[in-house]
């Protein structure tokens, strides 16, 4: 049978600098948006077509240090780790959702290709790709 996760690996550029906040026990917690780009043949009229689409980012403690650290705006950034979804109300007292994701691995390269790379302690079983290349740019050290 197969076995399903919840897995995600977004490789893209940060649209702004990381926002830092600290949670209620004092831990850190960083998010940033990062967007991905992707082409499609419209099928009207048969041209190529890019659009961009943006993720919501969240990282914790050493992680949302290295985003704080590393991160600006337009820095290439490589993200793996699952998704979630929280609830709060907001000041109307209406229920909002947010999807966000959260990561258990960054990496970043420059435009130098420098890369940095930084992993939470989340048990090996859920980091499958620690010494894959991601991309060209982002490489494991």
């Amino acid at each position: 049978m197969t076995q399903f996760r919840n897995h995600f690996i977004v490789v893209g550029h940060a649209g702004a600098e990381p926002v830092l906040r600290s949670t209620l026990a004092g831990g850190l917690v960083a998010t940033v948006n990062v967007a991905t780009n992707y082409r499609h043949r419209n099928p009207d009229s048969g041209q190529w077509t890019e659009s961009t689409e943006w993720h919501r980012i969240t990282a914790f403690d050493r992680l949302a240090t290295v985003l704080g650290e590393h991160v600006r705006k337009g820095t290439r950034i490589g993200v793996e780790g699952y998704m979630r979804t929280r609830k709060f109300v907001d000041v109307s007292h209406q229920d909002r959702y947010v999807h966000e994701l959260v990561a258990t691995r960054i990496e970043t390269g420059e435009r130098a290709g420098v890369a940095e790379i930084a992993e939470s302690r989340e048990p090996v079983a859920a980091r499958t790709l620690e010494s894959e290349v991601v991309d060209q740019d982002l490489r494991v050290i």
